[in-house]
């Protein structure tokens, strides 16, 4: 089916779902690792150190996904660009699937020494290049068989969506599995929700497998306007625009990554609140305040006011959200950690939602699943510096998580600042033509 012209509204529903469902396995995937690396490796892994310096190395553990995710983007982008978007599609979630099947069985630090914690960054140097290729892959994949639609970043969205939906699921399958497994979560029980996910994988390539080639691919390749080498062109020609929507499109990672998941997973761990409640928090806030946000806010609300502003808007939320987002965790109050998990999912999402359009519709055809690529995964790789060197540092030389979390939020505010002032620079698209 991969360069079958698409002739009806079935074809397009078979794409946006293999897509759609390729990348929510993608996102359980990563937060599972982002839960873990807050409530389990730290001891399976980094039980010898001091408890802040395990906490500190266990979120790098986490962040080196990051530094290696623009590697991915640059190859699956360009070949993405050159060969085609199904086949890179399948691809990446082959390596997310060796990288979580080598996770799942890589035994702890008492068992084979510092092979362990080797074994560990290496599955998630590898994770990350796969990841790197994939979510704005599928966001490329969609847009171009929806580029005649006046709803675009509706649709977008959905692919975006799978993100709250990932968090809401694997947090609510770590609770789950580690109330019924107990004193033997630590064991075992946190692997089996690596190797379910890496079964997940399988399903997804299989669905990815039967589904077509983008249409607006297929007329590159018809008219002969694909690119030789489609990461040069972008570079030569689009680097200023890649640099600009890379620190504008890093408020979601500052917001999932670098405050929520394994951050203040690890804060309310400090302050006496159990692993079982506060993944429960974050399923209900993500339920509540992440899911229908991504598509009303980022998708819909962009299809009626434009890109720009949905994206200036979340942006400034966040700013101004993240440090009461601490003092409200801090309560201890069941209600307000919900509360607090909810309201900061809501600006988090709207900014998710609407990236799938604003960055994809920035770019021509040509290099449109490089610039996308690009451009999102070095807003990883800025955000991946912070969590695996900043966030670290902030932790040890402040002698723990709770007096380093003024830092923390600060950071996250200054960063969002940036991104909001530079939304406002960019041109708006929608409306856009995408077919060349």
């Amino acid at each position: 089916m991969g360069s079958k012209e698409v002739k009806s509204n079935r074809d397009r529903f078979i794409v946006t779902i293999a897509a759609v469902l390729g990348t929510l396995i993608d996102w359980y995937d990563f937060f599972i690792a982002a839960t873990a690396s807050a409530t389990v490796w730290p001891i399976v892994f980094f039980s010898h150190l001091s408890p802040s310096i395990a906490a500190g190395l266990s979120i790098a553990a986490f962040g080196t996904t990051y530094l290696t995710r623009p590697i991915g983007a640059a190859v699956f982008g360009n070949y993405g660009d050159k060969l085609g978007r199904k086949s890179m599609m399948v691809i990446t979630m082959i390596i997310m699937g060796i990288a979580t099947f080598g996770i799942a069985f890589t035994p702890s630090i008492t068992s084979i020494g510092i092979l362990a914690v080797i074994l560990l960054f290496l599955w998630r140097i590898i994770f990350g290049i796969g990841i790197g290729g994939e979510n704005t892959g599928a966001t490329t994949w969609v847009i171009e068989f929806h580029h005649s639609s006046k709803y675009r970043a509706f649709w977008t969205s959905l692919v975006q969506t799978t993100a709250p939906i990932g968090i809401s699921i694997s947090s609510l399958a770590f609770s789950l599995v580690s109330a019924s497994t107990g004193k033997n979560f630590l064991t075992f029980g946190w692997r089996i929700l690596f190797i379910v996910g890496g079964i997940a994988l399988i399903v997804g390539i299989l669905i990815r497998i039967i589904a077509f080639e983008s249409p607006v691919f297929d007329q590159l390749l018809k008219k002969e306007k694909v690119e030789k080498t489609p990461l040069i062109t972008l570079l030569k020609k689009y680097l200023k625009l890649v640099i600009k929507l890379a620190f504008i499109q890093n408020i979601n990672l500052i917001g999932l990554t670098f405050l929520v998941e394994p951050y203040s997973l690890i804060y309310l761990g400090n302050i006496g609140i159990s692993r079982e409640f506060s993944t429960f928090a974050l399923f209900l806030g993500t339920i509540i305040g992440g899911i229908a946000p991504t598509f009303i806010l980022g998708g819909i609300l962009a299809d009626k006011i434009g890109r720009k502003l949905v994206a200036f808007i979340a942006a400034l939320g966040l700013a101004i959200f993240s440090y009461p987002y601490f003092l409200l965790l801090h309560t201890r109050n069941p209600i307000l950690i919900i509360l607090a998990m909810t309201l900061i999912n809501i600006f988090i999402q709207m900014a998710f939602g609407v990236y799938g359009a604003l960055a994809t519709e920035q770019f021509p055809a040509s290099v449109r699943y490089s610039g996308s690529a690009v451009s999102y995964q070095l807003a990883a790789f800025i955000i991946g510096l912070f969590i695996t060197f900043w966030e670290p540092f902030l932790i040890s030389a402040n002698h723990g998580i709770i007096s380093a979390t003024p830092f923390i939020a600060a950071t996250a505010s200054i960063l969002s600042i940036i991104s909001a002032l530079l939304s406002l620079t960019l041109t708006e698209t929608k409306g856009k033509d995408l077919s060349t």
